[in-house]
């Protein structure tokens, strides 16, 4: 059979920096599979981390693990301190931090939160990072596709 694909609406105009980025995804398996994203990250003055997120445009903020915190030597008592809840409804306080992440070669500065009560294998990327993007998931290719929205947009 063969995939045809319909074009419903044209879809909005968008000022870009022509930096758009194409990325594969890892998918984990395990009960579940999910997609996952290569990204770094980074603090002021310090070297590029490699660590995955997932992209999670049903979260308000970013989230990074215990591990991510440990690799940038962040302490869990140094930053500003936020309360979060997760889907599930629990609350857990986080850091915030401000931090730069690399995808596919396009640099953003995010203010995220770390916490060691965030259990889970990977990180979060949320709507703080969506928001500084136009995102195309491309399923058919295993792939997200992302563009760098200019600041005067």
């Amino acid at each position: 059979m063969q995939n045809k694909t319909r074009r419903i609406g044209r879809a909005p105009e968008w000022k870009s920096q022509n930096t758009k980025t194409s990325v594969q995804l890892n998918h984990v398996k395990g009960g579940r599979t999910i997609s996952l994203l290569n990204m770094q990250i980074k603090r002021a003055g310090k070297k590029w981390i490699r660590t995955r997120a997932y992209l999670d445009s049903g979260a308000h903020t970013s989230i990074f693990n215990a591990k991510t915190m440990k690799k940038l030597g962040i302490s869990p008592s140094s930053g500003k301190i936020v309360s979060m809840r997760d889907g599930s409804g629990r609350i857990f306080r986080c850091r915030q931090r401000r931090v730069e992440i690399k995808v596919g070669g396009l640099i953003f500065p995010l203010n995220a939160t770390f916490s060691t009560d965030f259990k889970m294998d990977f990180n979060v990327l949320g709507m703080d990072f969506f928001s500084q993007t136009i995102i195309v998931f491309d399923i058919l290719n295993n792939r997200v596709i992302i563009d760098k929205i200019d600041e005067g947009s």
